[in-house]
């Protein structure tokens, strides 16, 4: 007898709820590792748990991200304050921030004269289109969330591709706009993850990997250093990704493209209006913050990203949006328009930080430094190898934020000898977002696998061409920006 299709997808849930509840009992009824404390073990036993119930989807990641808050008081690690206070941070204030400003571009299309820009530089048809959409694409990514960014820029690729289909070409052009509909589609998720990697609030697993790093090594990745390693990971990349669409997975060849046509098909914002002037000034004003933050901190040395992010989105709810119209006296951004925001993603970054901070407040910490002492003795290039590698295969299978969270508390233990936790901890968090391979992985793959466009096979044969040269570009990264900083 078959098992019918919805019990097959639920049937890992249930394995790993479960598994996983049975493991915990097992672990935590078992007799204590040598060198580590009840306290220590008991955070060890809710980070295996969290980990099946992440990897599994046992019950929804946010649910997963509160069992610290659960389970720490109980099993006597920390109160119930205590870990309260974990799951807050100035980084969720800072995403928090992006969140704000990414609903407002997307109110006002902002991210359509983003694309129409890029599409002017375009030159050589269709490849150079592709290469603009996902340019644009990445650029939006670096100033909001990459899945914001996917669901913003989405709509444009697909007018695209049906103006490109209107072109004509007749039987012998359909497979050929066929792929380039899936290089179009697959092309905006890669864009915007690539984009993620610049900033920040790019992606939710950067966010996380800042958070923990402040909280539990008392260590602050500023905006420009983030900046530092993520720019270069993208610009070099996004040709590498284009390339791949373009001539390997779908390779494509269409024939009189009307450039008029695509560019009418993206639609015409007309002029620039006091909406989009205003909110403009304030992205520019953002971003300028961000980067000029070191120069900032002189006069004020309290000020912090997050402060300029919060600023930022405040600001967008009490600017009118002025110009003329019934809507000139309204603000930006109303309230009323924030329930698309992922709030939930809120949760599971604090999370990843209460299950942080139980690790650095009991001698976990120090017995995995012994524990992965053979690893750590290794040269750092194959430390930094084996992180890349291991991090990069579960985020195929799990959200990059909980990869991060799960993964980069224990991986910097590797740091012990006097490693530098920056850039070991920068291999994680790069390596979380760059999966490729499968749909569950990122946001932004999800979205485009939902177009129904190409088949999961279709999307790995693609992701597994990126990971394999993933892993080279996060090393020559890795290695490259961590010696001059």
């Amino acid at each position: 007898m078959s098992i019918p299709p919805e019990r097959m997808k639920r049937l890992p849930a249930v394995v790993g709820l479960f598994g996983g509840l049975a493991l915990f009992g097992l672990m935590l009824s078992g007799s204590l590792p040598e060198g580590l404390s009840a306290a220590g073990w008991s955070v060890l036993c809710v980070a295996l748990l969290m980990t099946v119930f992440w990897f599994t989807e046992a019950i929804p990641v946010t649910l997963t991200a509160v069992l610290p808050f659960v389970m720490f008081p109980l099993l006597g690690v920390r109160t119930s304050s205590e870990v309260a206070g974990s799951y807050f941070s100035p980084v969720l204030f800072l995403v928090l921030g992006g969140f704000f400003l990414a609903l407002a571009m997307e109110k006002w299309g902002l991210h359509r004269r983003i694309a129409l820009m890029a599409l002017a530089r375009a030159r050589g048809g269709a490849s150079a289109i592709l290469l603009a959409v996902m340019a644009s694409t990445a650029l939006v990514s670096g100033l909001v969330t990459n899945s914001a960014a996917t669901l913003a820029m989405l709509p444009v690729a697909l007018a695209i591709v049906a103006a490109a289909e209107q072109a004509g070409g007749g039987a012998e052009q359909a497979t050929e706009h066929r792929r380039f509909g899936q290089a179009m589609v697959m092309g905006v998720a890669y864009g915007s993850t690539m984009g993620g990697f610049t900033t920040i609030i790019g992606s939710p697993g950067n966010a996380v990997a800042v958070a923990i790093f402040e909280r539990v090594y008392d260590q602050t990745i500023s905006f420009n250093t983030w900046s530092a390693f993520g720019v270069p990971l993208a610009v070099l990349g996004l040709p590498l990704a284009w390339f791949v669409l373009a001539r390997v997975a779908f390779p494509f060849r269409l024939k009189g493209l009307d450039m008029a046509s695509i560019r009418a098909a993206v639609g015409d914002p007309g002029r620039w209006t006091a909406p989009d002037v205003r909110l403009i000034v304030i992205l520019t004003a953002a971003l300028a913050a961000w980067i000029g933050m070191p120069l900032i901190q002189r006069v004020v040395p309290a000020m912090s990203e997050a402060h300029a992010a919060i600023i930022a989105a405040i600001a967008v709810f009490v600017i009118p949006a002025g110009g003329t119209g019934e809507r000139r006296a309204a603000p930006l951004l109303d309230w009323s328009e924030t329930k698309q925001a992922p709030w939930a993603l809120l949760i599971l970054v604090g999370g990843g930080l209460a299950l942080a901070e139980g690790i650095n407040a009991t001698d976990l910490s120090a017995w995995l430094q012994v524990q992965f002492a053979a690893v750590g003795s290794l040269p750092l290039a194959w430390q930094i190898i084996a992180l890349a590698a291991v991090t990069l295969i579960v985020t195929e299978f799990v959200t990059n934020a909980a990869t991060v969270a799960a993964f980069l508390p224990a991986s910097v233990a590797l740091t012990g000898a006097g490693q530098d936790p920056l850039i070991l901890g920068m291999t994680v968090a790069l390596a979380a977002n760059w999966g490729f391979l499968m749909p569950v992985g990122t946001p932004s793959l999800a979205i485009a696998y939902g177009t129904g466009r190409f088949s999961v096979p279709q999307m790995a044969w693609a992701g597994l061409w990126m990971d394999v040269a993933g892993i080279a570009l996060i090393l020559a990264v890795v290695f490259g920006i961590g010696s001059l900083i």
